[in-house]
């Protein structure tokens, strides 16, 4: 029986992927040198925290000497903040997720399980006013494994009785790892088509999968028992 259900932000909730990788080209000069410099970085660092990618490129731009790294790394996480903000609040959520966000909260305990560094999480969700349909929300700089186990024990949740929703690859290895369904949202940065765990393009068709699980024995929904349990790691 299903009784928690983890959404991962960036993706799911809103459609923020793109917003946040060109808003850290946006914090630096216009060049094609420099876009290849940031563009590197976010390729090999794209899911290391916003500090981690803004240290690397504030030292491989050479901006500033080593006893001026971390100011301005906090002031460029600042700026990088700010932008972000606007835009997610100008962009709202994904069309249909307030009303799937509701009926998720009616029927399942329903957190938050994101990259996105921790106080920029519950400032997002304030501003969009989804917090409320939330028991907790976790992000950075702990990661997806850590904030699974943190939810576990919020109300003392079996991995067994819990669905992850996500779009990333560490959304699908952390579901995997602790054990629990995994639902995962199809977009053109992960490429996913037939997996061996359900696909779906949106919150709706997820609640339909997760509403699934309860009626069915694992194995039967298209996602190995394996595969839920993590015995194939």
């Amino acid at each position: 029986m299903i009784k928690a259900v983890v959404l991962d932000f960036d993706g799911v909730i809103v459609d923020s992927n793109r917003l946040k990788r060109e808003s850290f080209f946006a914090l630096f000069s216009q060049t094609e040198e420099v876009a290849s410099v940031v563009g590197a970085i976010l390729s090999q660092k794209w899911r290391q925290s916003r500090f981690e990618i803004l240290r690397e490129a504030i030292q491989r731009l050479n901006l500033a000497g080593e006893a001026e790294i971390e100011s301005l790394v906090q002031d460029y996480a600042h700026r990088y903040n700010e932008k972000v903000q606007r835009g997610i609040a100008e962009m709202g959520l994904i069309p249909g997720v307030g009303e799937w966000l509701a009926a998720l909260s009616q029927r399942y305990l329903l957190y938050l399980d994101s990259g996105t560094y921790e106080p920029a999480l519950h400032e997002s969700i304030e501003r969009l006013n989804i917090a409320r349909r939330f028991l907790a929300a976790y992000g950075g700089p702990a990661g997806k494994v850590e904030n699974l186990r943190k939810i576990f024990a919020h109300r003392s949740i079996r991995a067994e009785e819990t669905t992850f929703v996500g779009d990333g690859a560490e959304d699908r290895d952390a579901a995997q790892e602790c054990g629990c369904w995994f639902v995962g949202v199809g977009n053109e940065f992960n490429g996913w088509g037939e997996e061996e765990f359900p696909v779906v393009g949106g919150l709706g068709a997820a609640l339909s999968i997760i509403d699934g699980f309860n009626l069915k024995n694992p194995g039967e929904n298209g996602q190995s028992q394996n595969y839920r349990r993590g015995l194939d790691r």
